[in-house]
């Protein structure tokens, strides 16, 4: 931060739908959805991820938590749930591991979680990578699919 100018964190709170952003990291997905979703619940579990997202928003809705610890039934009700899961075993420049490898693997914890949500949100979405699609000759997908 440049001394003399004054910084003001980001509000979400005017969107007039509501999301989960999970591996959410330093927060583009909110940034760039903010004017239609407000997320009413954030999670990482990268503390530094964590601190930049808390410097850069208003909101106190970023829980620094691992998804293997998380409950469907104690997040609030969203429209949306986004899920940005992380990619190294899907990306072509990255190990191939596949989607039950261990850092990618993790897209099967946002689904149970979804799984165990009283009241699902009517959106889903991930985005990863386009080894998703093409990695281990389209097995990802289908299994996700």
């Amino acid at each position: 931060m440049q001394s003399g100018k004054k910084y003001h964190k980001v509000s979400l709170a005017s969107a007039p739908w509501k999301m989960h952003e999970f591996f959410a990291g330093s927060g583009l997905v909110a940034y760039g959805l903010k004017d239609m979703f407000r997320p009413v619940w954030a999670n990482d579990i990268c503390s530094k991820k964590a601190a930049v997202y808390k410097e850069n928003f208003t909101s106190s809705h970023f829980v620094l938590k691992d998804i293997k610890n998380i409950s469907g039934t104690s997040l609030p009700h969203a429209h949306l749930s986004w899920a940005s899961f992380p990619c190294q075993d899907l990306s072509l420049a990255g190990s191939l591991g596949g989607i039950d490898a261990e850092r990618s693997g993790l897209v099967w914890e946002w689904l149970r979680i979804l799984e165990e949500m009283p009241e699902k949100p009517a959106l889903l979405l991930i985005e990863n990578v386009t080894g998703l699609l093409s990695s281990n000759t389209g097995a990802n997908y289908i299994k996700l699919h």
